[in-house]
């Protein structure tokens, strides 16, 4: 699987339309992105594409792949900025949360941090312990918040501690 066809993917999942996508995205001819996306779903074994007459829609196997299509081109972005980038700090950092009472400290540590570093965006999500330990194993998050009792012994962690002790 190569990345440009990642990239195929992504565009006909964006416009829904193949015919669309060839000719205003990727500048393709139409049959050259219809063979891509027939041979992306034979070395998959499935469909990933419902085609109507109006639209072409992502089937359920399609949306799974959707996700982990646009995580690799996200992770490629950010390699990619890793390497264009001048002396100062820049990049994007992601954090993976659960809901939890002091996020509104953590916010306003990246709000200070912005402050000097304005190069520097942050992406943040919240979702339960699975949620954030996934996107940790993937690479796609940088760090994640997590409760004790999540199973975080194969991370690297920092214990953050309670209000009473000085930490969250």
């Amino acid at each position: 699987m190569e990345l440009r066809t990642l990239q195929y993917f992504l565009a006909i999942a964006q416009e829904e339309s193949i015919t669309k996508a060839a000719e205003n995205v990727l500048h393709v001819t139409q049959p050259t992105l219809s063979r891509q996306i027939a041979e992306l779903e034979a070395e998959l074994g499935t469909t990933l594409f419902m085609r109507t007459n109006k639209k072409t829609l992502l089937t359920d196997a399609g949306l799974r792949f959707r996700r982990h299509a646009q995580e690799i081109a996200d992770m490629i972005s950010r390699m990619q900025a890793d390497f264009t980038t001048d002396s100062e700090l820049q990049g994007k950092i992601s954090i993976g949360t659960s809901d939890f009472d002091g996020f509104s400290k953590i916010a306003k540590s990246i709000k200070d941090f912005r402050e000097k570093h304005t190069a520097v965006s942050f992406e943040i999500f919240s979702g339960n312990a699975f949620d954030v330990m996934e996107k940790l194993d993937s690479g796609v998050s940088d760090f994640g918040v997590l409760l004790e009792t999540a199973q975080i012994s194969r991370y690297d962690y920092i214990k953050l501690g309670t209000a009473e002790n000085g930490g969250f």
